[in-house]
């Protein structure tokens, strides 16, 4: 053939190759679930008065659901508590924040292994209709070393580390501790709050 005729002939006999080596459209692949970011109490600190589950001594259902969280019996209370969301949200829903109510005759025990334990602040609750000042709290899991508040005389006895509790890591612990302190005594100091816990000593 032709010099001449041959070019114009290659573009026509490409085009009609193309479809033979185009690659398949690409499936609808779903999106990795990406895991849940724990939310941090330095950043996420507002202080109301008002109603509020606190499950800073929760017990928790073992059991992990497919997202990752886990049930909490935590109590319901009233007065002051430090919360990642708005005070208006606090009164429409239930809703896990941190106080000192609990610090008198406590201590705080880190666990000697990293363990699986549940983070509840800010998680959503429900009161629980079968027993009173109950709120039922859904919250993240996490493993990692745990913090847990227990009772001062029983810091050399506790099993609460072979539990799933609602605990917190050692920096939250801490910055709860003493933040929830000092900014109600700068604040609230009418309020009487009680003073950090104490580490455990044994």
């Amino acid at each position: 053939m032709h010099t001449s005729r041959m070019k114009k002939f290659m573009p026509v006999l490409l085009l009609a190759a193309l479809p033979l080596f185009a690659a398949d459209p690409p499936k609808n692949v779903p999106p990795k679930v990406k895991a849940k970011a724990l939310l941090t109490i330095a950043d996420n600190a507002t202080f109301c008065d008002g109603s509020y589950a606190l499950c800073i001594k929760a017990p928790c259902n073992p059991t992990v659901d497919s997202n990752g969280d886990v049930q909490c019996a935590c109590v319901m209370e009233n007065g002051w508590n430090m919360g990642p969301s708005s005070c208006a949200d606090r009164t429409k829903n239930l809703t896990s924040t941190y106080s000192n109510l609990f610090n008198p005759n406590s201590a705080t025990l880190t666990c000697p292994t990293k363990i699986t334990w549940a983070w509840c602040y800010g998680a959503p609750c429900e009161k629980d209709s079968t027993k009173e000042n109950v709120a039922n709290c859904r919250c993240p899991t996490t493993t990692s070393t745990a913090v847990i508040l227990v009772e001062a005389s029983n810091c050399g006895t506790s099993d609460a580390c072979s539990h799933m509790m609602s605990a917190a890591n050692p920096k939250e612990s801490t910055f709860a501790n003493n933040h929830y302190y000092n900014w109600m005594m700068k604040h609230h100091p009418e309020a009487n709050p009680n003073p950090p816990a104490p580490a455990c000593q044994n």
